[in-house]
Order: C-alpha cells, then structure tokens, then sequence
C-alpha cells in the first residue's frame, strides 16, 4: 500500500490537501465562529441586564425579599400589640366583674378613691404640702 492512498488507488480523504485560509470550508469555520460569538455577544447584552432586572426585583421590588421581610416584622410586631391588648382587656373584665358582685372590692375603692369610711370611724387625710417660694 502506499502511502497517501487508498487500496483502489484514490487518494485517501486525511491526506487530501485542503484549500488555504480563504477555502470554502474554511470561510464556513470562520462564519460559524462569528456567528458563535455574536451570540454570545447577544445573550450578553440582552441576557445580562435582564438577569440584573429579575434579581432586583426579587430583592427589593414590589413583593420582593425585602418588602417580604419589613411585613413579618410588622405582623410579628401586631400579633405581640394584639396580645398586650387582649391581656389588658381580661383584666379590665375581670375588674369590672369584681365591681358588680364583690362588696370588698367596692369598700376598698370606696376607702381609697373617695376617702369614705364605716359609720363611726375617723378618717384621716394627708395632703401634700405646697411647696415653699423662696
């Protein structure tokens, strides 16, 4: 066999020769490159500042991470108010009961409130003094 060729005497494809820089098939490679890194081009410009957008949005937009984060801390901070308010508003039911049907209770307002005593007993205030002008 010789080398270069095939067993039926045509030259083999690996050896053939090929055009120079300006071939067809390489002008293909060369286009096929370009096209390559104007795509990549493309979805740089294009790709890039949409990414950009989108991950903006989901940190600080509308109902982005942010927004998102600011509203637990303010429900969080409503569900303890609303907590603090029902505490004191069983209290306050609770006073209001002993009012009505507790006869101590009233006596001890009534004693302290309203300076009143029991008939035959002596009741003594003490009011702060004035202060003196020098």
């Amino acid at each position: 066999m010789i080398r270069g060729r095939t067993s039926a005497g045509a030259p083999s494809r690996a050896r053939v020769p090929r055009g120079g820089q300006w071939s067809r098939s390489n002008r293909r490679k060369d286009d096929a490159a370009q096209r390559k890194r104007f795509f990549q081009f493309a979805v740089l410009v294009v790709g890039l500042p949409a990414l950009l957008w989108l991950v903006f949005g989901l940190v600080a937009g509308e109902r982005g991470l942010l927004t998102s984060l600011r509203m637990v801390d303010r429900r969080d901070r409503l569900e303890r108010d609303i907590a603090a308010i029902d505490a004191r508003n069983a209290a306050l039911r609770l006073e209001i009961e002993r009012l009505r049907k507790d006869p101590l209770t009233i006596e001890t307002l009534a004693r302290e409130r309203l300076g009143m005593g029991r008939p035959g007993e002596l009741t003594y205030r003490f009011e702060d003094a004035a202060p003196r002008a020098r």
